[in-house]
């Protein structure tokens, strides 16, 4: 090798190790946001960002694990007829074009991040949160009322936790009233007197 070719080939790594060095301070001073629709209500414990990420897997997933059966109440079941399971698929409604219009969203509106942190459990985060069986198109599912993103421990929703979507920040949305709606989407158990909203 030439001395200019080792000068050329020692300048280039120097860069390389110079950018992967500057990249790893960078990230991590990055702070991810915590989504919008699974923070914890007010008043309750919040986990810190510097502990685990939940890791969402999607409602087939809890389905065939444990939340499709007598025991539980079969509670994708009644999860499926549900709005919520329909959330996502509202995107592609002639509804949600002019909802989009007049928020001045643009675009794909199952792209949009906007639209998605509402219409999909964790449509909004990157995909350092997500499994490889999560599936935006499942709509809003039992993760995003029930899990949060710092903390894998199942929770009741609060008022406020289902107010993050239902609160006509981007459109109109049908008047929310927490106790008579979920009492609509009510699927406790059998065998507990404490019903999982």
């Amino acid at each position: 090798m030439t001395n200019k070719k080792i000068i050329t080939l020692g300048i280039k790594t120097g860069f390389i190790l110079m950018i992967l060095l500057i990249s790893g301070i960078s990230f991590q001073m990055i702070s991810i946001p915590k989504s919008p629709l699974t923070q914890r209500s007010e008043g309750e414990p919040d986990s810190s960002p510097d502990g685990p990420r939940y890791q969402y897997v999607g409602a087939k997933k809890c389905a065939s694990e444990c939340h499709n059966n007598e025991k539980m109440g079969f509670q994708f079941n009644i999860w499926k007829t549900s709005a919520h399971s329909n959330a996502f698929k509202e995107l592609g409604s002639g509804r949600a074009r002019i909802y989009a219009k007049k928020a001045h969203i643009t675009g794909n509106r199952e792209e949009s991040p906007a639209c998605l942190k509402c219409h999909s459990s964790a449509g909004n985060l990157d995909s350092t949160y997500l499994t490889p069986t999560y599936m935006k198109e499942e709509g809003v599912t039992c993760e995003a009322c029930h899990k949060h993103d710092y903390e894998t421990k199942t929770y009741l929703p609060g008022e406020s936790d289902c107010q993050k979507c239902h609160n006509n920040s981007v459109h109109k949305v049908p008047v929310f009233n927490f106790k008579t709606d979920c009492e609509k989407i009510a699927h406790s158990r059998p065998d507990s007197t404490k019903k999982i909203r």
